[in-house]
């Protein structure tokens, strides 16, 4: 029941990954890209109050591939303390995604692919025999709205049941990227969900709501 600095440092900046332990090894996926965002955070401190909101829509008005998120899968392993680079994924890679673990079975549910701008989809990874074998699963459903996808929900399993609930995004950022505009979520607000979703049979079904909208 203590916490002991490990000898072994973290191969890349893990802000927004999502990590699970599946036998004596941590498997980590997505996550921001820290040399991009620690140049953004460097440039708009060291500039004029007015230059800011000219730096900030720079930096947000992009493709989602230029944010160049982690699309590797790093394995740590706890007995020799080192890290393995597990390939790249086949996806557009996430950060804040749901995950839920099932044996050597996980699920990432949502997430962003750039900032502001989340997936509905959710993808299924299998660790077997040190490789990662995907596929995909059925997306969120939409209920009241057309669906955004979620980033930052909760995530797990009642029993045999795998859970999302909650979780934030921006309404409209889909349809604004959509169409071409890159800086999705510009003038729009967060919205703090209270969806709950349940898998049955490799579908998502909407089954309730929380008491109030909850993420992170």
């Amino acid at each position: 029941d203590r916490w002991t600095e490990l000898p072994a440092r973290l191969p890349i900046g893990m802000l927004g990954a999502s990590a699970a332990a599946i036998g004596a090894s941590i498997y980590v996926f997505g996550g921001y890209n820290k040399s991009q965002f620690d140049r953004f955070f460097q440039t708009y401190e060291s500039g004029a109050t007015d230059w800011r909101p000219r730096i900030l829509h720079a930096f947000m008005d992009r493709k989602a591939e230029e944010f160049a998120w982690n699309d590797q899968v790093w394995e740590f392993d706890t007995t020799g303390q080192r890290w393995r680079n597990l390939g790249r994924v086949p996806h557009a890679p996430n950060c804040g995604s749901g995950i839920i673990v099932d044996g050597a079975d996980v699920l990432l549910g949502n997430g962003e692919v750039k900032p502001g701008l989340r997936t509905a989809s959710v993808k299924h990874a299998s660790i077997q025999d040190g490789e990662v074998l995907w596929r995909a699963e059925k997306d969120l459903p939409a209920t009241d709205q057309p669906q955004e996808g979620i980033a930052a929900a909760f995530s797990g399993k009642c029993g045999i049941v795998k859970i999302l609930a909650g979780g934030t995004n921006f309404g409209g950022a889909r349809a604004n990227y959509q169409s071409g505009k890159q800086y999705a979520h510009e003038g729009l607000s967060k919205r703090w969900r209270d969806e709950i979703y349940i898998l049955r049979n490799h579908d998502w079904e909407f089954a309730g709501r929380l008491p109030r909208g909850r993420a992170n």
